[in-house]
């Protein structure tokens, strides 16, 4: 075999051996890396901060309690019927760390912006007729949604509400 052919043989070597190390990458791109065990098939869990737009695709329902489609901030509120977890809209005007005082002249402005939804706890989350923006944690299921309430003296949750 001449130099030239033996140039050839090594060039033909390292073509193949370059396409083969280019596949095996795209191959290991293209599989997505494991989740979970803990999570059921199909879901997908999402941290929302203080203040961070919580936008539901699909109408929410908890009991008697209809979430339409759209954006919301996730807060707490209790006043004297107990404590709520509230969807306010994003231009509320609360601010993250901040305590919203309800018995003020601009408080009932902000109460019939909001939707409530009732928690059942027995914890005292935040004072008489406040409301406050919550960290949550969101776990979209096939038909449900679940919110763990974090960042509290308690954690609250899970709350699962229905999607329609």
């Amino acid at each position: 075999m001449d130099a030239r052919s033996s140039r050839v043989v090594r060039a033909a070597s390292f073509y193949w051996a370059w396409r083969v190390i280019t596949m095996l990458m795209i191959t290991a791109l293209a599989i997505p890396p494991a989740t979970a065990a803990a999570d059921p098939p199909g879901s997908t869990v999402v941290v929302r901060r203080e203040g961070d737009p919580f936008c539901p695709t699909r109408t929410l329902m908890s009991g008697n309690v209809v979430i339409p489609v759209g954006c919301y901030v996730l807060s707490v509120l209790r006043d004297a019927r107990g404590t709520f977890l509230a969807f306010a809209p994003p231009d509320a005007g609360v601010s993250p760390g901040q305590r919203v005082r309800l018995d003020t002249p601009a408080g009932p402005g902000l109460k019939a912006r909001l939707l409530l939804m009732p928690l059942s706890t027995t914890a005292e989350l935040v004072p008489l007729d406040t409301i406050t923006l919550v960290t949550a944690q969101v776990q979209y299921l096939r038909m449900q949604v679940a919110i763990v309430l974090t960042g509290l003296a308690v954690p609250i949750g899970p709350i699962e509400i229905q999607q329609y």
